[in-house]
């Protein structure tokens, strides 16, 4: 199991790290896809036990931000 990103930051730790360009890619396809985060399969596996919907709290969450910086809402679930 991953537990860290490949950086000079995480150099001291003897872990298994993940490369930055797959940590990248992902976050691409997430945003191409619409996704409203960029997980990996361990994290899915965590969320999926999570109690709370975390599809359903972004576009709150982008909501309040909205109105705090009166700026538009996207189409990604500013509106919603």
């Amino acid at each position: 199991m991953t537990m860290a990103i490949d950086t000079d930051m995480a150099a001291a730790f003897d872990v298994e790290k993940i490369p930055p360009a797959i940590v990248a890619a992902s976050a691409l396809d997430a945003l191409e896809a619409g996704a409203p985060e960029a997980v990996d399969d361990y994290s899915r596996a965590i969320k999926a036990e999570l109690s709370d919907d975390q599809d359903a709290l972004y576009p709150q969450v982008e909501r309040e931000f909205l109105e705090i910086v009166g700026a538009t809402p996207t189409a990604t679930g500013g509106d919603e």
